[in-house]
């Protein structure tokens, strides 16, 4: 049965699909757009990232955990990935990314996902998994990042929301009073997650400025 944590990082998601989607594709007033710009860069950093993380690999298969409004999709798709999986408990935010992608293109296959991935089943495994903005609501990492480890052939993909002296009890305030939980990490938390789960090499970028995600790459 999904956590009582899970069941209210879902509701949240689901009541803000809207405002996530606004956040990336910009459909917002001129002064959202600034506070954009000035609080969330890290979003087109990790993002950029990601993708130049894919290119150089040049999977043949990729899950996306968390897919969110969809952006990421469409750009694996666009990069030629031929199987890619989409997977988010928030069935809103798959109609959203369902929207944004369209008809892949031609040899690229999309295959979209209801499920929470701490309960989901995989038939197979794939050469990358992805959980960008994801852990910023997982209650228990370890598992989260096990259960990646043990669907991935070359490697994983995350990012983690740093601390902040004042980023970070600000957005703590935020997401209690919308009754959603949010977990925040330094390096060497990270550092610890990653040995108990058993991986030899790692490599953290932190995105530069307070309270900017820490974007890693696990080698399998």
């Amino acid at each position: 049965m999904p956590s009582n944590d899970t069941e209210k990082v879902r509701g949240y998601f689901e009541r803000a699909s809207d405002l996530f989607n606004s956040i990336y594709t910009g459909e917002k007033s001129a002064f959202g757009r600034w506070l954009d710009k000035v609080l969330r860069p890290d979003l087109k950093e990790r993002f950029l990232l990601t993708l130049h993380e894919v290119q150089k690999e040049r999977p043949q298969s990729l899950i996306d955990i968390g897919v969110g409004p969809g952006q990421y999709l469409k750009a694996y798709a666009e990069l030629g990935v031929p199987q890619i999986t989409g997977l988010d408990f928030s069935e809103p935010m798959l109609d959203l990314a369902r929207k944004l992608v369209g008809k892949p293109p031609d040899g690229v296959e999309i295959i979209y996902t209801v499920a929470d991935f701490t309960e989901a089943e995989f038939k197979q495994k794939f050469d990358i998994s992805v959980a960008m903005g994801v852990y910023d609501y997982v209650a228990n990492p370890e598992a989260f990042l096990r259960k990646m480890k043990d669907i991935s052939n070359t490697c994983m993909l995350a990012s983690f929301p740093s601390i902040s002296v004042w980023r970070t009890p600000i957005r703590k305030v935020r997401y209690a009073w919308k009754r959603c939980p949010v977990y925040f990490y330094n390096r060497g938390r990270i550092e610890i997650l990653a040995e108990k789960v058993g991986f030899k090499n790692i490599e953290i970028t932190k995105i530069r400025g307070s309270g900017m995600d820490y974007f890693v790459r696990f080698d399998c």
